[in-house]
C-alpha cells in the first residue's frame, strides 16, 4: 500500500494526480480545492489543519445523530468483532431492519435493501417498468434523485451529458407545482407511462413542497392506471415519524429511502406493498435479477436500526423544533441580504433568492466558503441539517454565524 501524504499541500498534490479533478465526487467540488476531514465527534469536524467546524453538512443528511454516536459505533464493533462485516449469506440484521422500517410505515409490507438511494431509485423504476410492460417515467424539474440515467434528464443540461437521447425519451419532464402541465402529460400519455416519482419537498428546488392539487392529480392518476406511484423520501423521511408520504395522506406502490436510515453507512431502500415488491420475489419465474455484493450487509443494519430508534417521535419533534427555533432566530437579519431561511422539518437551506437562477449555484458555493469562514462546515449545494447531539445553545450560536456569512455573501 502506497502512503498517502499528510500534510495539506501533499495532500493537494496528490488528490489531483489520481482523482479526476481534485475530487471523489461532484459534491466536494467546492472551488478550486476543498477541505479534507481529519476527525469528527458530535456536532464538530476537524479539517486537515486542524481548524473546528460546527457540522451542519451531516454528509448530506445522513448522520442524524452527528458523527461518531457511541451507540451506533458499539453496534458496528460488536458485528464487526463477529467476523459480520460483509458475507454472502442473510443475516437478521436485515429482518430487524425492514421491521423497524415496516412499523414506521403501516401501510407497507415489504422492503428490498440497496447500497444507496440511487440504486434504490433505479430499482423502483425498474420494478414498475417490469409490473407495468411500459416504458415512460414522469418526473419533476428541477430535482435530483441520484446519478442513474433515468432520472438524470431532472438535472438538465449538465444532467443529461453522456445520457442516450433513446433514454432521455423515455423521462417526461414536468415543471414542479404545475397542474396543468402535469394533466396534460398524464392524458397524452396515460397508456404509456410506467410510473410517476415525486419528491415531496425536493432540496434543490429550493424546499418549496408540491401542492396538495398536484399530489393529487398524480396519485388519483396512478390510482385509476397500471401506472405506479413512487415517492423519493431519501432527504425527507426524517421530517416525519412515517415520513412526508404520511403527512399528506398517501400510500404509493413503493417507497424510496436511502441516507438517514442507514447509521452513516451506504444504504438505499424501496419499501411498498407485497403486491409492488412481487417483481423482487427470486421464487417467481417473473422474479428480477437484484444483488448487489454489500447490499444488506450486517454492519450497515445493525447501525441502521439503532439509528433508527433513537430517532423515535419525540427525537424527530425536539429536533423539528431546533430548525423552528434556527428559522425564527434568522429570519429578521436575513431581511434585504438576498438570502432567505427555507425548512423542511429538520432539513434547512439558506435559499439565494436575491440572484438570477443562473447565478444561485456559484451563490452556494461563495456561501460554503463564508460559512467555513464562520465555522460551520455546510454544503456546495446548500442542503443542511441539524443532528441530535445538537442543542439550543449550538442553534443559537450557528444562527449568528449564518447570519454573518450571509451578509458576506450579497447578491
Amino acid at each position: 500500500m502506497n502512503d498517502v501524504a499528510t500534510t495539506f499541500l501533499d495532500i493537494e498534490a496528490t488528490r489531483k494526480e489520481v482523482l479526476p479533478g481534485g475530487f471523489g465526487r461532484s459534491t466536494f467540488a467546492v472551488g478550486a480545492t476543498s477541505p479534507y476531514v481529519s476527525r469528527a465527534s458530535g456536532h464538530w469536524v476537524w479539517d486537515q489543519e486542524g481548524t473546528r467546524l460546527l457540522d451542519i453538512n451531516n454528509n448530506m443528511t445522513v448522520n442524524l445523530h452527528g458523527n461518531a454516536h457511541p451507540a451506533i459505533v458499539a453496534a458496528v464493533e460488536e458485528r464487526m468483532r463477529e467476523g459480520l462485516i460483509s458475507v454472502g449469506i442473510a443475516n437478521t440484521d436485515e429482518l430487524t431492519l425492514a421491521r423497524t422500517l415496516l412499523d414506521r410505515i403501516p401501510w407497507a409490507t415489504k422492503v428490498r435493501f440497496a447500497n444507496s438511494g440511487t440504486e434504490a431509485v433505479m430499482l423502483a423504476v425498474r420494478v414498475a417498468r417490469a409490473t407495468t410492460g411500459r416504458g415512460l417515467l414522469v418526473a419533476l424539474e428541477p430535482g435530483y434523485h441520484g446519478t442513474s440515467d433515468a432520472v438524470l434528464p431532472t438535472l438538465g443540461a449538465k444532467g443529461i451529458a453522456g445520457v442516450p437521447e433513446a433514454v432521455q425519451s423515455q423521462t417526461l419532464l414536468v415543471p414542479r407545482n404545475d397542474v396543468a402541465v402535469l394533466r396534460q402529460v398524464l392524458e397524452q400519455h396515460s397508456n404509456d407511462i410506467a410510473a410517476v416519482l415525486l419528491d415531496l419537498c425536493a432540496n434543490r428546488a429550493g424546499l418549496i413542497p408540491l401542492s396538495r392539487e398536484f399530489v393529487d392529480v398524480a396519485s388519483a392518476f396512478t390510482a385509476s392506471n397500471p401506472a405506479q406511484l413512487i415517492i423519493d423520501e431519501v432527504v425527507t423521511f426524517r421530517n416525519a415519524f412515517s415520513g412526508l408520504t404520511a403527512e399528506y395522506g398517501l400510500q404509493p406502490d413503493m417507497v424510496v429511502l436511502g441516507k438517514t436510515i442507514g447509521g452513516g453507512f451506504p444504504i438505499g431502500a424501496v419499501v411498498g406493498s407485497a403486491s409492488a415488491l412481487e417483481r423482487l420475489n427470486p421464487r417467481t419465474a417473473a422474479g428480477l435479477e437484484h444483488g448487489g455484493t454489500f447490499t444488506a450487509n450486517p454492519v450497515t443494519m445493525a447501525a441502521g436500526d439503532v439509528a433508527l430508534t433513537l430517532f423515535d417521535a419525540s427525537a424527530i419533534a425536539r429536533l423539528n423544533r431546533l430548525t423552528d427555533r434556527l428559522g425564527a432566530a434568522t429570519a429578521d437579519d436575513l431581511a434585504g441580504t438576498g438570502w432567505e431561511f427555507r425548512k423542511s422539518g429538520s432539513v434547512f437551506r439558506l435559499w439565494p433568492a436575491g440572484w438570477v437562477p443562473a447565478d444561485r449555484a456559484a451563490a452556494q458555493k461563495e456561501l460554503f466558503w463564508a460559512h467555513y469562514r464562520h465555522g460551520v462546515l455546510g454544503t456546495g449545494t446548500g442542503l443542511s441539517t441539524l443532528s441530535t447531539v445538537m442543542d439550543e445553545s449550538i442553534v443559537d450560536e450557528l444562527a449568528g454565524k449564518l447570519i454573518a456569512s450571509a451578509r458576506e455573501v450579497q447578491p
